[in-house]
């Protein structure tokens, strides 16, 4: 049985004026219980007619399991928490493990039109939402994903990898640095750093970490960053406000700051057609908010604690629904000597400029996201990945990125593919040698998984080089893990 931390000292008290008596007790009963476990399947790589087994939950794929019905069909709930380490699936980015309420975001897709628009996500890390966002943002958007903390944004820019999309940046920067960069954007999201309380059954030991003073100093630098992605903001666009919190100082005191003194203005949406959500648009005692706001919490939904509230700023009469994406032909400047058969690796690489970056990889940058990454970094801001990791000069000869293998972009025919049972994938992603059939082309060769990419080795006739990244290895003994 396992022992949790106490809730906090205050926390009850506070949970009471926010509820009342009864829902209160609901509420903390409700935190005392199991994390619901879920899954957000990702819209390319899950679809593709890859995913024919594999999984203790294959079936997921098939439909047995039960949906999120706010982001259906894509978010699953599942019955218990398999050893998602020892799934290959999870490491080739077919899925994401995220909790059902963060799914929420996807209800601004209506909102977004259907031409490429520029996003941030300004606190980004570990990049559940960010991935999120690169799915439902209309094709051709440039999405910025920022993490101040220089520790969380590694992991940050792996999962962005692998989710695979190539409109992408990663940037390290303080929201106040940022701003200054000059760089405006259509969609803003603040996930912003908050108290946790909605973390309580998720994580127990973000329960020793609360305090009132905590609260407080939450509320007052989420503040400081909504002031800094206001100047962001484009005339018409959109901000999302979300934490994973319950209590009112750091989710309405702070939309009433966005409304009363920075000018930001209600938006409605409409979520009647979905039944449960009812539930997280319920106000609470002594408080009406004047904007669509989402309080998710587990005694009302499945899923953990979530405030979520959409603003936009003001502008004449011109909406992201209408308003006509810019042409840029601008003739951007890449590298020119990178033969064919090698631009091949990617579907339409007419598309990309080539670019070396400063991680040592020739970077596949997609035309339309040059202009910001080009504004940011000639604003110094410390950049960890732009498009896509294409290749690595060895010599005279190119070899493909690791990253390469996790992209939508990548050409499937461009590589000899060699697909591996369960077990060999395992082996392969504890970076362990693998054997490789005596006929087997020598070269680069696609290592696979039920058809989903997960990588290169490299065969070089009596070995077969692995190629994963070390720093992306699994570590964990796999020996015992269930599935």
């Amino acid at each position: 049985m396992i022992h949790l931390p106490p809730l906090p000292k205050g926390f009850a008290a506070d949970m009471q004026e926010l509820l009342g008596e009864e829902e209160s007790q609901q509420l903390l009963h409700a935190i005392e219980q199991p994390p619901t476990i879920a899954i957000r399947m990702h819209p390319y790589k899950a679809t593709t007619g890859l995913i024919q087994c594999a999984l203790p939950f294959s079936e997921v794929y098939n439909s047995p399991y039960k949906r999120i019905p706010w982001y259906s069909p894509w978010g699953v709930y599942l019955p218990e928490r398999p050893s998602f380490t020892a799934d290959p699936l999870f490491h080739g980015a077919a899925y994401y493990v995220q909790e059902p309420s963060s799914m929420a975001l996807s209800l601004i897709r209506p909102l977004l039109g259907t031409a490429p628009i520029t996003a941030l996500d300004l606190c980004a890390a570990p990049g559940g939402k960010a991935t999120l966002l690169a799915d439902i943002l209309p094709t051709g958007s440039t999405l910025v994903a920022n993490e101040v903390v220089w520790s969380r944004a590694g992991i940050l820019a792996e999962n962005m990898r692998k989710w695979g999309y190539s409109h992408t940046i990663c940037s390290a920067a303080e929201p106040s640095v940022l701003s200054r960069s000059g760089v405006s954007f259509d969609l803003i999201l603040v996930d912003a750093p908050c108290s946790g309380e909605g973390m309580f059954r998720k994580d127990p030991d973000s329960r020793l970490e609360w305090s009132r003073e905590r609260v407080a100093q939450s509320a007052k630098r989420a503040r400081e960053i909504l002031d800094e992605a206001w100047k962001m903001l484009k005339p018409g666009g959109l901000l999302v406000y979300s934490t994973c919190t319950y209590n009112r100082q750091e989710n309405e005191e702070n939309v009433a700051y966005l409304l009363n003194e920075l000018g930001a203005k209600p938006v409605e949406l409409d979520t009647s057609h979905i039944a449960e959500m009812e539930a997280a648009r319920r106000g609470i005692s002594g408080y009406s908010s004047a904007t669509t706001t989402f309080r998710f919490m587990p005694h009302r939904t499945e899923g953990e604690g979530i405030f979520m509230a959409l603003v936009r700023k003001e502008d004449q009469d011109v909406s992201m629904a209408h308003r006509k994406s810019k042409r840029n032909d601008k003739q951007h400047k890449g590298l020119e000597d990178i033969p064919l058969h090698i631009r091949q690796w990617l579907t339409h690489h007419e598309d990309f400029v080539f670019r070396n970056m400063a991680d040592g990889f020739i970077h596949a940058i997609p035309k339309p996201i040059i202009p910001i990454l080009e504004q940011l970094e000639s604003a110094n801001i410390r950049l960890i990945m732009a498009g896509i990791d294409f290749a690595e000069l060895k010599g005279r000869n190119y070899a493909p990125a690791p990253a390469l293998a996790f992209s939508i972009d990548l050409d499937f025919e461009a590589f000899d593919r060699v697909d591996l049972c369960r077990e060999e994938a395992q082996h392969y992603l504890q970076r362990q040698a693998i054997s490789l059939h005596p006929e087997a082309n020598k070269g680069y060769l696609l290592i696979t998984y039920a058809g989903l990419p997960l990588g290169f080795v490299k065969n070089v006739g009596n070995r077969a080089n692995n190629l994963y990244p070390h720093e992306w290895r699994i570590r964990m003994d796999l020996s015992n893990a269930s599935d």
